[in-house]
C-alpha cells in the first residue's frame, strides 16, 4: 500500500511507535495518535467522509498485533 501525506496513522502504543520511530527503526510518520480498538474502528469508518486513509501500524509483530490488524480491516 502507497502511504500519502495525508493519511493518519493510528498505533497501539504510542510510546513504543515514539522509541522505534527515535532510533531509526521506523521511519517518521505525523499525525500520530494512539486509540483503543474500538476507537481506531469508529475512526476507519469515517475514512471516506473526509478523504483520508485511517492507517493501522501495530508497533509490534506478535500474533495478537497482527489479529488486531486483521479485525480492524474486516470491520473497516
Amino acid at each position: 500500500m502507497a502511504l500519502s501525506p495525508c493519511d493518519q496513522f493510528f498505533v497501539d502504543d504510542l510510546v513504543q511507535f515514539e522509541a522505534l520511530m527515535a532510533n531509526g527503526t521506523l521511519k517518521r510518520y505525523a499525525p500520530v495518535k494512539a486509540l483503543s480498538l474500538q476507537q481506531l474502528v469508529a475512526e476507519n469508518r469515517n475514512c471516506a467522509a473526509d478523504g483520508r486513509r485511517k492507517v493501522f501500524l501495530p508497533t509490534g509483530l506478535g500474533a495478537i498485533d497482527i489479529a488486531i490488524a486483521r479485525e480492524v480491516l474486516e470491520l473497516s
